[in-house]
């Protein structure tokens, strides 16, 4: 299971994010997705420190939330869609976020050709316009 908090501060347009478990998140910026370091499942190690992500976030800037069944989707001899395959997806010219759920979920299934779903497929976009 995974829990995420975010806290949006409008005013500063600042994202505070607090999430636990096996969702991925990258920030979407004018120059592309940048990858966002991401805390262990709740409850495997003891004393584990948690840490908020903080961001500040520009006009048309967001964030792209999945969990991992996006990157481990297979196909039938077990090739991992992989994190490298979803950022090339991710990173195409001109591609707003609404339309990259679309585009990630297509190519999933078009990599998969067929194979069984093996986990949950779970994506969400956050997009901040002033």
């Amino acid at each position: 299971d995974t829990i995420v908090q975010l806290l949006f501060k409008y005013k500063y347009y600042s994202l505070h994010l607090n999430e636990i478990g096996i969702a991925i998140r990258q920030i979407r910026t004018q120059k592309g997705y940048l990858d966002v370091v991401c805390n262990l499942v709740l409850g495997i190690t003891p004393n584990y420190k948690y840490e908020v992500g903080s961001f500040s976030l520009k006009d048309k800037e967001g964030l792209f939330l999945y969990t991992d069944g996006i990157t481990e989707a297979q196909t039938k001899e077990e090739k991992l869609f992989a994190p490298e395959r979803l950022k090339k997806t991710l990173n195409q010219k001109e591609l707003n976020l609404s339309a990259s759920l679309d585009l990630v979920q297509k190519n999933i299934q078009q990599f998969m050709k067929g194979a069984q779903q093996s986990d949950n497929i779970t994506m969400m976009v956050i997009e901040f316009h002033k």
